[in-house]
């Protein structure tokens, strides 16, 4: 797969270490789409884009770390808190390429698998629910408004963060010349 990355100055950062668990289900997705398809990522150029995805997702997820630089954490806390905010910056991108509804029955029924829930109360899955609504429906807004014509879909992301950089290495695939990998995605949610 095509890498792109980006260097994102913002605060010192420490290395965190890297936790494959988060990367897996990307990474796992990426392979599958590949076999499928047998296609792989090209460069953003090839697309007719003129700025890498890793730029853009960083645009996309900026309020998201702001909020996270204003929380004052220790640096392995905020490491740890930035890598999973990216994470989730990247599934909520992909996920706004489906209409809003189908998009919020996704990310509520992922919010409450088993996986997700385990040993909390059906109580703290509603506020749950209820805490990341606005921030879902924020974000959908911010990707149909400010990045709307970016059809790239996110296939693999690897982030590092370190002297006060996080640099992204990102693998996409333009759903204008693959649509049918939404098809997969929507699939994949189930």
């Amino acid at each position: 797969l095509m890498k792109k990355s980006k260097k994102h100055k913002n605060k010192q950062i420490a290395v965190p270490s890297k936790d494959k668990e988060l990367s897996k289900p990307l990474a796992e997705f990426s392979r599958e789409m590949e076999e499928q398809t047998g296609l792989k990522s090209a460069p953003s150029k090839a697309f007719g884009y003129k700025t890498k995805l890793s730029d853009t997702l960083l645009k996309y997820i900026k309020p998201l770390l702001d909020v996270i630089y204003k929380l004052k954490l220790d640096e392995i806390q905020e490491n740890i808190i930035i890598d999973e905010t990216i994470e989730q910056g990247v599934f909520l991108w992909n996920l706004s390429f489906l209409p809003y509804d189908k998009a919020a029955d996704k990310l509520f029924s992922a919010l409450i698998s088993p996986f997700n829930t385990q040993g909390i109360s059906m109580e703290e899955v509603i506020e749950q629910q209820r805490s990341v609504k606005p921030v879902f429906e924020f974000m959908y807004e911010r990707k149909q408004h400010l990045f709307s014509k970016d059809s790239r879909f996110v296939v693999n992301i690897d982030k590092n963060c370190f002297g006060g950089s996080i640099e992204l290495n990102v693998a996409s695939l333009d759903l204008k010349q693959h649509p049918h990998l939404l098809e997969v995605f929507d699939k994949k949610l189930d």
